[in-house]
């Protein structure tokens, strides 16, 4: 869990952290207008919930478990996908807030969609051309240790799970 300690107050949660430091420092990464501003906070918490569901489809004990999972995460990434403006962004040429919260999604979910060749991000080009903008920033790519892949891949490879029983 990130933890952010300001003034002897300790903030917790990622998105209330990023929103803090968006509001509090130069440059921001929100829209100004508040309706603009809540859409965006409204599909970053989205992105919360396509998590849960790769978390989900990947430590789903049965093949029942595992379809219901990776359906409803099949069923949110298409949400998305229809929400995309002209990119490269979420909302087009500039990057927001939203953008970042998506990044964690992307890294984890290109490794599952690699590791078991299902084509996940090939079936939504809009969000495929996106995570790959994404994950090609450098704050993207320091945000996690080199060996994350490996130690990713061994998470989701649970003996435990549906999935590791999946050839590869």
């Amino acid at each position: 869990m990130p933890l952010l300690e300001v003034d002897g107050v300790l903030l917790f949660e990622g998105a209330v952290i990023t929103q803090y430091l968006d509001e509090a420092f130069a440059p921001h990464f929100q829209p100004a207008q508040p309706l603009q501003r809540a859409r965006y906070q409204a599909w970053a918490a989205f992105g919360l919930l396509i998590i849960r569901n790769l978390f989900s489809t990947y430590m789903a004990k049965d093949v029942e478990t595992y379809a219901a999972s990776l359906a409803a995460m099949l069923s949110n990434l298409a949400r998305v996908e229809a929400e995309l403006e002209g990119g490269p962004y979420f909302a087009g040429a500039e990057i927001a807030l939203v953008d970042f919260s998506y990044a964690p999604l992307f890294v984890r979910l290109e490794i599952f969609d690699q590791t078991y060749d299902l084509g996940i991000l090939d079936r939504f080009p809009k969000i495929k051309a996106w995570a790959e903008v994404l994950r090609a920033r450098p704050s993207t790519q320091n945000s996690v240790p080199d060996t994350f892949e490996a130690h990713y891949r061994g998470r989701i490879g649970n003996k435990q799970s549906y999935v590791a029983k999946i050839e590869r």
